[in-house]
């Protein structure tokens, strides 16, 4: 879909408020997203991941 194109982005938007269907399995899909990739063990295994990645250290300081 050209997002540019406001005739088209309407007729989506109209068919998601109309399409009972397609808006409650849009719905469970995005439910499913968040679940998948963004909860609070998700963000604290990539937290830790950065936190305990090897960091160069500044030019002229030994480690």
């Amino acid at each position: 879909m050209d997002h540019a194109d406001v005739a088209a982005t309407a007729d989506r938007v109209i068919r998601l408020l109309t399409d009972e269907e397609l808006n409650h399995r849009m719905g469970l899909a995005g439910r499913r997203r968040v679940e998948d990739h963004f909860t609070f063990e998700h963000f604290r295994r990539r937290i830790s991941g950065i936190l305990s990645a090897p960091r160069a250290s500044p030019a002229g300081i030994a480690s």
